[in-house]
């Protein structure tokens, strides 16, 4: 039995579990207390302390910078760089995702692109939305424009029937 908790590594997960709740911003006195008495904020430190303390095989995160501090970032990003495992990342911090991650999915073009790549492309695939975006508003504006021109040409020319009516009766 004591080799099979050797094994597991439990004579060091007490500080393993203090290392990485200290890193997500849990002083000493914190760490001894309930999760009942956190706030959702800190309870979602503490899942996620939970989720890096197992070291599963695959870890997915979604958002996970959402609940912390700038110190908390910036030991995330230090202690997932180290990850020896899958990681998948789902987050909008691009400062996080460019330190963290060495493939990025973009979902738009369905594709799997080197982090060196990934910032020109995501640039390249932006601007063409853009581009898009401004073509179509463009032709929309065009559009009511030229609609606005019909109508008021219509009423002129119905006006102008009128009055040459209005002249041809007198």
């Amino acid at each position: 039995m004591y080799d099979a908790l050797a094994a597991k590594g439990a004579d060091s997960a007490e500080s393993k579990a203090a290392k990485i709740l200290n890193g997500l911003g849990f002083t000493p006195a914190m760490q001894g207390r309930a999760t009942s008495t956190f706030s959702g904020g800190w309870r979602m430190r503490i899942s996620l302390a939970r989720a890096l303390y197992v070291t599963p095989t695959l870890l997915l995160l979604d958002e996970p910078t959402n609940h912390l501090d700038l110190r908390a970032v910036l030991w995330l990003e230090e202690y997932l760089q180290r990850w020896k495992k899958t990681l998948i990342v789902v987050s909008h911090d691009r400062d996080f995702l460019d330190t963290v991650c060495t493939f990025t999915l973009d979902l738009h073009s369905s594709c799997c692109v080197p982090k060196e790549l990934f910032a020109v492309a995501y640039i390249t695939v932006l601007s063409n939305r853009l581009r898009y975006s401004v073509a179509n508003e463009f032709r929309r504006f065009a559009v009511t424009q030229l609609r606005r021109f019909d109508c008021a040409t219509q009423t002129l020319r119905q006006r102008r029937c009128a009055r040459t009516l209005s002249t041809c009766t007198t």
